[in-house]
């Protein structure tokens, strides 16, 4: 018996803006608000909806309405939000090159003191709007097998590396799965900030894996080392889960990370994999560089008009040079 599909609601809307400006105030104190949309990303239909040319979605016109005015608000009480611009890559990866080798010559230096709080716990009993990252280290089960000293001196390393990139993104570790993690950003409560956020942290954790870490064990006769990525976002909870009798820890809920595991598990190695509701509710520098994957046979997941639910990838590794100095 077939097992029946699992529909995923990709029902966001993203709005992108060329500019904002702000007029000098009118004698009433108020001050007039001109706002330019992207040209790049949207086209006004003769029926008053708005096509997103990047995805193709039409949303009618009290949609839209609404995702302005609610943008309109935010603007007028607190200040924009800018999409963050891709990192110094290429500054990062030689900086990362020197504390790797190190690292691998000085196992000891990875301990790191315990972190004195969660940070999910400041948001417990919340709902957030958030994208998640699976990160699995490809082969480790044969690399332990085959090898246990070089499973025990890569994967605390690795650990490190893909945590620092996650802090220096705004997000925070749900879990260690082990030998990889599960990342959640929620972008300060701006959901478009979190999207981006996430493929800007997990584009710079393929590159650190494949142009800095691969090339300091390879100097060492130490097996190189693949990374699956996948990510998605979704509305999510926060709570406390376990017993006092043992260990309690604050826990996230959500179609995010469910689907960012899911999507992890089919995806290609050295490649960031990413579903359609984080795909369409990234800034449009951002889906540029995504490229349509084809899912599996088995692939289970629809999005709300019964349509097999899209993938995308962003292949880092063929944008990003290899430093001369790693």
């Amino acid at each position: 018996m077939a097992e029946e599909p699992i529909k995923i609601d990709s029902n966001w809307v993203r709005i992108d803006v060329e500019s904002v400006e702000i007029g000098d105030p009118e004698p009433d104190g108020t001050r007039p608000l001109q706002v330019r949309f992207s040209k790049a990303r949207y086209k006004l239909q003769e029926d008053g909806s708005v096509r997103d040319i990047q995805t193709n979605d039409v949303f009618p016109p009290d949609v839209w309405k609404s995702a302005i005015n609610q943008m309109l608000n935010a603007v007028a009480n607190g200040p924009t939000v800018k999409s963050p611009e891709r990192r110094d890559l290429l500054g990062r990866l030689q900086e990362r090159s020197e504390a790797i080798g190190y690292a691998l010559e000085h196992p000891e230096s990875i301990e790191q003191p315990q972190s004195p709080e969660n940070p999910l716990a400041a948001l417990v009993g919340s709902q957030v709007a958030l994208a998640a990252l699976c990160i699995d280290l490809v082969g480790s089960t044969q690399l332990q097998a085959s090898d246990p000293d070089a499973y025990g001196r890569i994967v605390p390393l690795l650990l490190r590396e893909l945590a620092e990139i996650v802090g220096d993104f705004d997000g925070v570790i749900v879990n260690f799965t082990g030998d990889g993690l599960i990342a959640a950003f929620d972008g300060q409560g701006i959901s478009i900030a979190a999207c981006d956020a996430a493929i800007h942290a997990a584009s710079v954790m393929v590159a650190v894996v494949y142009m800095v870490l691969n090339v300091q064990l390879e100097r060492r006769g130490l097996p190189a080392v693949d990374i699956r990525i996948g990510a998605d976002a979704s509305e999510a909870s926060v709570r406390v889960v376990g017993s006092a009798a043992s260990r309690t820890q604050p826990d996230v809920y959500g179609m995010a990370l469910t689907m960012a595991a899911k999507i992890q598990a089919v995806g290609t190695p050295g490649e960031v994999w990413i579903g359609e509701r984080l795909h369409g509710h990234l800034h449009v520098n951002n889906q540029v560089t995504c490229v349509p994957v084809e899912p599996p046979a088995s692939w289970r997941f629809v999005n709300g008009g019964n349509w097999a639910y899209k993938l995308y990838a962003i292949p880092v590794r063929s944008w990003v040079a290899r430093p001369e100095a790693a």
